[in-house]
């Protein structure tokens, strides 16, 4: 609401008002440990998936977004969710509603705060993940982008 009475009503909705749309269709929030975390925005899938896996243990994710959850009714290896790391000391979903309440900024969303998951990657999931090659699909477990390097004076 803030974002509408600071910009109106246009065409172009902005960065955080992009973001909060990406959020509300297509999230999930996550609390793990640093390591874990590290390795899921690095998109180090062998790391995620390989040595690090008992850390999902050690974790709670929650999925969020609408479509997220309405693509699922299908599920396919390819449904990605846009994460948001979460910092609440518990599973509960009511302190977890809380955190997000107070944590949850337009200055944050601007600032495109997502990793992406391929969601039936996470271990027990889904049965196909145990399987021999499951994680060595490139057009699911894509490899970071690198940004050109700045030419060389």
């Amino acid at each position: 609401m803030a974002q509408i009475a600071q910009t109106g009503i246009a065409p172009v909705r902005g960065p955080a008002r992009d973001a909060l749309t990406l959020f509300d269709e297509n999230a999930a929030l996550l609390r793990a440990p640093d390591a874990l975390w590290d390795a899921l925005v690095a998109k180090d899938w062998a790391g995620v998936f390989g040595p690090l896996r008992g850390l999902w243990d050690e974790s709670c994710l929650v999925l969020f977004g609408h479509a997220l959850l309405e693509k699922l009714v299908y599920p396919r290896k390819s449904i990605t969710a846009h994460v948001y790391r979460a910092y609440p000391a518990t599973d509960s979903i009511a302190d977890m509603d809380a955190w997000l309440a107070a944590d949850l900024s337009a200055d944050k969303l601007a600032a495109k705060p997502f990793a992406h998951l391929p969601v039936l990657g996470v271990p027990g999931w889904w049965a196909g993940n145990a399987a021999p090659g499951f994680y060595d699909d490139p057009s699911v477990f894509r490899a970071a982008r690198c940004l050109p390097l700045a030419p060389h004076k």
